[in-house]
């Protein structure tokens, strides 16, 4: 469905909007976290919008890590909208990553831990 939606050419936030307007439509009774990003390798660029999603983390070339905190709208299927996106300039060589929630909460992991595997 993102896909077809996306096809559009709308932004990310208008993406996520009617993402989740229609599985709010469709009824289920569960929400989903959703975590959007489309580079643009042309200008160095990232777009990103979050419906509840954890922040996405960005790797550098000299292996720092930076966070990238951006409005995190409601997951998908509140039928709330109002998703915000952030777009940050990326290095050349710079990664970025999602993270599921599940292995921010592993509580046996120290950030440390978090940090090296990242850098892989």
């Amino acid at each position: 469905m993102p896909r077809t939606i996306a096809a559009s050419g709308a932004g990310i936030d208008k993406i996520l909007g009617e993402f989740d307007r229609q599985v709010t439509h469709l009824g289920l009774d569960r929400l989903a976290t959703c975590l959007l990003a489309l580079m643009d390798p042309g200008t160095g660029t990232c777009t990103t919008a979050s419906a509840g999603h954890l922040p996405p983390a960005a790797v550098r070339p000299d292996g720092s890590i930076k966070v990238w905190w951006l409005p995190a709208g409601p997951p998908i299927g509140t039928g709330l909208g109002g998703y915000e996106s952030l777009t940050v300039r990326m290095d050349r060589g710079t990664r970025g990553c999602s993270t599921p929630t599940a292995w921010w909460n592993d509580a046996a992991q120290t950030s440390n831990t978090r940090c090296r595997r990242l850098r892989r």
